[in-house]
């Protein structure tokens, strides 16, 4: 009876940990610097940094997920505790 009952939640944080890491890899950047020959490159200027302002706000929304994914792990943790505990004291009798 000495046993303890592990559950595999411990997986969510290494998943959360990884992507916080890389989350600043997600940002891009464009030069504002560019000249302007045409009409079209400007607009495809403006059009690119939309994009880039776009893709910049994924690095909030990831690091925003892997906090969500840490506390869904640590609920689960305490869950699993409780269930541990209560298969426990149902084997004991």
């Amino acid at each position: 009876m000495g046993q303890q009952i592990k559950l595999p939640s411990n997986r969510l944080s290494e998943h959360a940990a990884s992507i916080a890491r890389h989350a600043a890899d997600l940002k891009v950047k464009t030069p504002s610097y560019l000249g302007y020959s045409t009409g079209s490159a400007q607009s495809l200027q403006y059009g690119l940094s939309e994009i880039a302002e776009g893709l910049n706000g994924f690095d909030s929304a990831v690091r925003k997920e892997s906090e969500n994914l840490r506390n869904i792990e640590k609920a689960m943790v305490e869950e699993e505790k409780k269930l541990a505990h209560f298969i426990a004291q149902a084997i004991k009798g």
